[in-house]
């Protein structure tokens, strides 16, 4: 069994008692391949619809075929293939629109099951609503992929989210059956199949609608029925020939080859009888005149020419074959239908200066009789300027004269340029303008320079330039690249160092610009790449440094939409601060074990506060100890200071030794003033008592 092409409806409506009417109610009718109504049998209330595939679907299965654009489409290794066979589009009859009463939810969901066929033309009638009101609302379709197919089949086209149903009801079942009735109340929701009946069709044709005695022409009758086509007939006269088998084929293409001798006008019908239900006729009514004819007569000549296109006037009577043909030497130009007929042609797309030979032929093949030929010339091509080529631009900057440079034309020597800039805050394009003739001639190259306007709204420029020559047209234009207006760069920036933390900076200004963002780094021959400041002034205080330290700078240029390249680098090194005078040693004293020890050191003159640290000597290792203890505590005296420090009671020390140094904000620590080495001594015993016990006994204390 061949897959189905799924088609998802959501109806949203009203039931009270009534299901669906079936599709026998609505008529019947018949679209040819140009998407036009022949056959309208619809049913009172009901309207004839052609439906079209507005669209290829993206995804087909093998065998799936498919009426695009009057063309049959057939599904192969998963794509559509053009068969050049016609085919004509569903017709549907549209139950005219009806109020719906509103009220309780209620859902349909429609299937089809169709071999091979979308169905556009599938129509639901009388669903929800009071008996008699019906009509859909709501719907869309939805292929195997999930994928919406437009639509204008149905009315009021709604987008439909539905899930993949994977069950059918027993409902319509039927594959043979046409009619689906379902009744569906209110909060109820039901899914059936639905029959796609209206992808019938019969056209009727003749090759030739005037002919000689004797002369044979071809009688054809094209039948389509979903449900195949079993036979065709014509009718000649009131009288019906032989039948046509085919085979209950789906189409059908029947000919009868026909000759009459005797002068007379002959009336032609046909049909065809499906497989299943009941005759169809051919809307057509053909009628074949059989007389002597006169010989086809045409008439061809030139009636106006371009550079590039030739216009031609004709005009032909009694054509023998209904089609008479223009040609451009044996390439078929178009081909006109009728007997007669008269009009005008253009061929374009001609060569300057050439002539051409045109015929006018009673067929459409390069031998068919000759009615007219004519030879025709396009006009001589005018003199043009070669275009010059881009070369280069320069100095495309706010403010400046920007340099824009074109190839020469190689045979005019006089040039027009102009330019354009793009405005960001428009976000557009302005028109060319700044036209002039100016330029400095080099050897193979003209130069032409532009002013830049200093307009921060203006972020990029292009240039257009064409040649120009005296009894020459000019040449094209000839476009540059869009170029990015950029912002000078700032120049002679300098440094100045004012103190052991304060440096000064200078710079040009930089026409366009909306402020400077200033970089720094610092160590020798370092980069400056960090910003540290953004200004709108060219020149800058950086306090809070370090002294004696080297910094670099260099300072680039910005606004709103660019910003220059960096400015030359400059560099200063900080002074150093000032040093504070050293202490000098006094005198110390109370150094014994255990004891609270005192130095004395006399003020430096510049700065009043000291650090001091003390060291001891290790008798048992010989050797003195690192410098500790460390304290930035005194008691200040007139002309000198006084550290406190406790003397370790510990036997291995023996000598002690003590250092201070001068400090103070904004200057130098002094350097270190060390004091004598000092032996630790023991305190003086104190108190010394005796006792006499005996003659011979005297006890100390």
């Amino acid at each position: 069994m061949n897959k189905k092409i799924l088609i998802i409806f959501t109806v949203f409506l009203i039931f009270f008692a009534f299901g669906l009417h079936s599709a026998q109610a609505q008529g019947s009718c018949f679209c040819n391949s140009w998407g036009d109504v022949v056959v309208d049998n619809c049913s009172s209330g009901y309207t004839a619809t052609c439906v079209p595939v507005e669209s290829l679907p993206e995804t087909c299965s093998e065998g799936d075929k498919i009426c695009y654009d009057g063309i049959e489409y057939e599904c192969a290794g998963g794509n559509w293939v053009d068969t050049s066979s016609p085919c004509s589009p569903p017709c549907a009859c549209i139950k005219d629109d009806e109020p719906v009463d509103p009220g309780p939810t209620t859902v349909l969901q429609v299937r089809s099951q169709i071999d091979g066929h979308y169905t556009e033309g599938l129509t639901i009638e009388n669903v929800g609503g009071h008996p008699g009101t019906g009509g859909t609302t709501n719907y869309d379709y939805i292929d195997y992929d999930g994928a919406a197919i437009p639509s204008t089949t149905l009315r009021a086209p709604e987008t439909f989210d539905g899930a993949d149903f994977v069950e059918w009801s027993a409902a319509c079942d039927s594959v043979s059956g046409r009619d689906c009735n379902v009744s569906v109340f209110a909060d109820q929701t039901k899914t059936v199949i639905a029959r796609y009946e209206h992808h019938v069709g019969c056209t009727l044709s003749a090759s030739k609608t005037k002919v000689a005695p004797g002369e044979s022409f071809q009688i054809k009758i094209e039948a389509e029925h979903i449900e195949g086509v079993n036979s065709a007939f014509y009718q000649e006269d009131g009288t019906w020939s032989t039948s046509f088998d085919c085979g209950n084929q789906q189409k059908c293409t029947a000919t009868w080859d026909l000759t009459h001798f005797e002068e007379g006008a002959y009336e032609y019908k046909g049909g065809f009888w499906p497989r299943i239900g009941d005759f169809v006729h051919c809307p057509q009514t053909i009628t074949v005149t059989v007389e002597d004819l006169p010989d086809p007569s045409g008439s061809l000549s030139c009636q106006s020419s371009t550079q590039d296109s030739i216009t031609l006037s004709y005009s032909f009577e009694n054509s023998s074959s209904n089609q008479v043909s223009l040609f451009r030497g044996t390439s078929r130009l178009t081909t006109f239908s009728g007997s007669d007929g008269s009009g005008t042609y253009t061929d374009s797309g001609r060569s300057a200066g050439t002539s051409y030979t045109y015929r006018l032929r009673d067929g459409d093949y390069s031998e068919a009789p000759l009615l007219d030929s004519a030879t025709c010339s396009t006009q001589e091509p005018t003199l043009v300027c070669n275009p010059p080529s881009y070369r280069s631009y320069d100095n495309i900057n706010w403010g400046s004269t920007g340099l824009v440079r074109y190839n020469n034309s190689n045979n005019c020597s006089s040039y027009t340029t102009e330019r354009r800039h793009y405005n960001s805050s428009t976000n557009n394009w302005e028109s060319w303008g700044g036209t002039t003739n100016s330029f400095t001639q080099f050897s193979g190259y003209y130069r032409v320079s532009f002013g830049i306007t200093s307009n921060n709204t203006y972020t990029r420029i292009q240039f257009r330039s064409k040649a120009t020559g005296d009894g020459y047209n000019d040449s094209a234009w000839v476009e540059s690249p869009q170029i990015d207006i950029s912002l000078s760069t700032p120049t002679n920036l300098t440094c100045n160092t004012v103190s052991a933390s304060q440096i000064n900076l200078a710079w040009n200004s930089v026409s366009g610009a909306d402020g400077y963002r200033i970089y720094r780094c610092s160590g020798t021959n370092c980069d400056p790449t960090t910003e540290v400041h953004s200004q709108t002034g060219t020149s800058w205080s950086n306090t809070g440094l370090s002294a004696n330290t080297v910094y670099r700078y260099r300072v680039r240029a910005y606004n709103h939409a660019t910003q220059s390249s960096y400015s030359n680098i400059t560099e200063c090194i900080t002074s150093d601060l000032p040093s504070c005078n050293p202490p000098s040693y006094y005198t110390y004293g109370g150094i014994d074990w255990g004891r609270t020890g005192y130095i004395y050191y006399y003020n430096s003159n510049n700065c009043s506060d000291y650090t001091t640290e003390r060291r001891y000597y290790n008798s048992s290792t010989n050797s003195w100890g690192s410098w500790g203890g460390t304290t930035t505590s005194f008691t200040q005296y007139p002309g000198y200071y006084r550290v406190s420090f406790a003397i370790t009671s510990d036997n291995t020390y023996t000598r002690i030794q003590f250092r201070s140094k001068a400090t103070g904000d904004g200057y130098n620590d002094s350097a270190w003033v060390e004091s004598p080495q000092i032996d630790i001594s023991l305190s003086t015993p104190t108190n010394l008592t005796c006792n006499t016990i005996s003659a011979s006994q005297i006890n100390l204390a």
